[in-house]
């Protein structure tokens, strides 16, 4: 049979009182706030490259079910931890089972940087959920344009022009 030692008792008693005053208030903080999982991004994930005015389809879905409200879409330009400019606000629900895919169809604004992120937010009844791209994205300037077309040329050839890459000043 173990004998309880005075120390241990003391011991055991702060420790229990240094978990409800820090443990209890860091979870329900945590519990108040949107908290990641639950719902995944599946495009833009990181990586790609994104034109200025283009269409980019975001596709996310839902991992775990919840009692789910609506969705809001976001995007960074300066990496992970923001600010967060909204894409779409209070899109509706759709369907909340797991591995239904939603999708978002975007104009990509013209702010062109190295560092994007694309983020989905789950509303539920009590806790949201979050997901965001798992690398970086890259915002170009747009692609360019053709103004004119060739006309027929004496060799019976209409002459063409074609590019590569994203525009740039230099």
């Amino acid at each position: 049979m173990k004998a309880n030692h005075p120390d241990t008792r003391t011991l055991r008693a702060v420790l229990v009182r240094t978990l409800r005053a820090t443990a209890l208030p860091a979870a329900a903080a945590l519990l108040a706030t949107s908290a990641a999982a639950h719902t995944q991004l599946d495009g833009p994930n990181g990586g790609e490259v994104l034109y200025a005015g283009s269409t980019v389809t975001i596709e996310w879905q839902v991992t775990i079910e919840h009692q789910l409200i609506d969705w809001n879409l976001d995007y960074s330009t300066s990496g992970p931890s923001g600010p967060w400019i909204p894409i779409a606000t209070g899109l509706p629900a759709g369907d909340p089972t797991a591995g239904v895919p939603h999708y978002y169809d975007w104009v990509v604004p013209d702010t062109p940087s190295g560092q994007v992120r694309v983020r989905v937010e789950m509303n539920n009844v009590n806790v949201d959920y979050l997901d965001e791209s798992d690398a970086d994205l890259t915002i170009a300037p747009a692609a360019a344009t053709g103004y004119c077309s060739g006309k027929l040329n004496s060799l019976g050839c209409v002459p063409f022009l074609t590019y590569e890459g994203a525009p740039s000043a230099t």
